[in-house]
């Protein structure tokens, strides 16, 4: 008799934890040497969890630029005992002719926050012939 109540705490309990937010990614640019080529829009979602969601903003001739997300609502720097603050971080994935670098970004948004964030990140990658700088800029908005 005790139990039934008990179960319906746990799946109400299991399914508030399950909820699911996302990064939207917009606005992708890749500038190549003064050259602008269009990336993906994409949503990565991702768990309120270190969980992460990858997305594949650019993948053309040798440059594959990816995005993985991780989110949390937990220990978050600023304004942490506000309900509703979200850090995000962004990690790039660049790839461009053999070179490989990755890149973390971090953001908090409080609850009255906009949640938008323009990241605008330049990479070098050293080819036979030189050097050839990459810059990648998107707006990224969190929705929950």
């Amino acid at each position: 008799m005790h139990r039934l109540p008990l179960i319906f705490l746990l799946i109400l309990a299991v399914s508030m934890l399950s909820a699911q937010s996302g990064l939207v990614i917009t606005q992708v640019i890749v500038n190549v040497e003064g050259e602008e080529r269009p990336g993906r829009d994409v949503t990565a979602l991702v768990t309120n969890s270190p969980a992460r969601g990858q997305a594949i903003l650019y993948e053309v001739d040798d440059i594959r630029i990816s995005a993985w997300v991780r989110t949390n609502t937990h220990h978050v720097g600023r304004g942490s005992s506000e309900q509703g603050t979200v850090g995000i971080a962004i990690v790039l994935d660049f790839v461009a002719y053999g070179h490989r670098e990755k890149r973390e970004l971090g953001r908090t948004f409080r609850p009255n926050d906009a949640r938008t964030w323009r990241v605008s990140e330049k990479f070098r990658a050293r080819t036979g012939d030189g050097t050839r700088e990459i810059v990648v800029s998107f707006v990224g908005q969190v929705e929950q």
